[in-house]
């Protein structure tokens, strides 16, 4: 059974997740102020990663991981003794290697008090967007979508990154001929 402050936590999340998607949409409908689609991208997922897991590290920050697989819940509060082994999956979306480094457009909706910035691609590379909010002095979100398929497996993942809520890991596999799996796997900072 599901405990109440439980609910109250994913609430909040999936709450804050679609506010984010919500936002991100509105935003998107309007038109950009900057594009181009041969720049030399200046972010690095894998040094922001790094960077994060030596922050929580140094904090001490536990979590509450909450996961998600058809049927199955499991929750677990636990202090991880490697970040980055946490974020493997994000560092691996890094669009700075050298044969994808041309594939991403870039476009940037600049506000007052945020700028977020998004790389795109059609081509087939697993790693299709990367949505960056962000202020002044730092990424406040990031958001992930991959795709990967061929003739057996098709598989899809929306990786979202809060700076001070957690990050959220929602997904479906599909083997053909197979039911798709799907699953969800919610990361709350404590």
């Amino acid at each position: 059974m599901i405990s109440r402050s439980l609910k109250v936590s994913l609430q909040k999340l999936t709450f804050s997740t679609l506010l984010l998607f919500n936002v991100l949409v509105q935003i998107a409908c309007k038109k950009t102020i900057e594009s181009n689609s041969n720049t030399i991208h200046d972010f690095s997922i894998r040094n922001f990663f790094d960077a994060e897991a030596i922050r929580l590290s140094n904090s001490k920050t536990a979590v509450r991981k909450i996961t998600i697989k058809g049927n199955e819940f499991e929750e677990i509060k636990l202090t991880p003794k490697n970040w980055n082994e946490e974020f493997v999956i994000f560092s691996e979306c890094d669009i700075n290697k050298p044969a994808w480094v041309r594939s991403y457009s870039l476009d940037s909706i600049v506000k007052p008090d945020y700028t977020i910035v998004t790389y795109s691609t059609d081509e087939n590379i697993p790693v299709k967007k990367i949505i960056l909010i962000k202020n002044k002095t730092e990424i406040l979100s990031i958001s992930i979508e991959k795709n990967t398929s061929n003739f057996i497996y098709e598989s899809s993942q929306n990786l979202i990154y809060s700076l001070k809520n957690g990050y959220e890991i929602i997904g479906v596999q599909h083997v053909y001929f197979l039911s798709p799996n799907q699953y969800r796997i919610s990361t709350i900072f404590l």
